[in-house]
This record gives C-alpha cells, sequence and structure tokens, in this order.
C-alpha cells in the first residue's frame, strides 16, 4: 500500500510492494466481490502476485517483507520521501495512524487496529492497540468546555463492529 500527503510519500511494505512485487489480500466482508476482484487481476495482469496467506516459515521470520508485529505510517519498515519543495501548510497528522498485523493458526493475514472517530478531531485515525486507546481517550475530554461539547464517541474495530461508545 502506498500513500501521498502533502509532506511525504510513503511505502507501508516497499519490499513486498517493489522488491517482490506482492500484494497482500485481506479476507475481510466485501473484499471478494466482482470490483475487488478485477483490481486484483488489473496487478496480476501487470505481474504482481496476490498473496492470501503466507507460510508459516515467512510468518515466523522477523525479516520477511510482511512480518507480523506494530506498525505506524512512517515507522522504519515504510519508505518516506519527502515532498518538495516543501509547502506552506501546517503538519500533517498520518503519522499517528497504527495497526498490528497479524497471522491466524491458518496463515490468513489480519489487521489489527480500531478507529477512533469523535466530533472534537477532524479525522478519523486508526490506533492499534487497548493502552494506546486508553492514553489518546483522556486527551479528548482534557477540559470541562470540550467535555461538555462531545457528543459522542465511537471506537471501531478492523471488523467494523463498535466496540466502545459514548454520548453525552
Amino acid at each position: 500500500m502506498n500513500l501521498i500527503s502533502h509532506e511525504k510519500a510513503y511505502s507501508l511494505f516497499p519490499r513486498g510492494t517493489f522488491g517482490e512485487r506482492r500484494s497482500l489480500i485481506l479476507h475481510r466482508e466485501g473484499s471478494g466481490g466482482v470490483a475487488a476482484e478485477a483490481a486484483r487481476n488489473k496487478y496480476v495482469a501487470r505481474g504482481w502476485e496476490m498473496v492470501g496467506e503466507l507460510t508459516q516459515d515467512e510468518i515466523a521470520d522477523p525479516t520477511s517483507a510482511f512480518s507480523a508485529g506494530s506498525r505506524y505510517v512512517g515507522d522504519a519498515k515504510c519508505w518516506t520521501i519527502p515532498i518538495l519543495p516543501k509547502l506552506q501548510l501546517p503538519e500533517g497528522y498520518i503519522e499517528t495512524n497504527s495497526w498490528n498485523l497479524l497471522y491466524n493458526r491458518a496463515g490468513d493475514i489480519e489487521m489489527g487496529f480500531t478507529s477512533l472517530i469523535a466530533p472534537t478531531l477532524r479525522y478519523r485515525y486508526l490506533v492499534k492497540d487497548v493502552p494506546l486507546q486508553r492514553y489518546i481517550l483522556p486527551a479528548l475530554f482534557k477540559d470541562e468546555d470540550m467535555y461538555v461539547s462531545i457528543s459522542y464517541l465511537y471506537i471501531i474495530d478492523a471488523s467494523h463492529k463498535l466496540v466502545f461508545q459514548i454520548f453525552r
């Protein structure tokens, strides 16, 4: 996966994408539709391999292009290229997004994260784990004025299931 912001371009899995020409397929509801299959076939025709599961050896190898673990946009496993010339815009927040890349016993790929959505936040953020969520949540309710102005906060997991909500 590759992303671009006004500050930087990112490749989240550069070795797999550019070195090995492989792409992970996440098995999620709706990922097997006609449009998704057509998109995958387009990349297969261009020479990419679509990977639905990894071997146990590759899963266990910490140097694998798709090794399991905690990740965030801009981490050491990413390629990050600054966009020049630098624009006179506020610093972006894309690097605050985090997730866990996991594999089940069958070798199926799973992305572990929750979506943090609140009216006090301008954007949605991916948050990888509960301790990080607990660190972030008090900041959303830092002062009484902000606390009173919040009408809802949702945390949605990767399977789109609501796991936490606050209504005020």
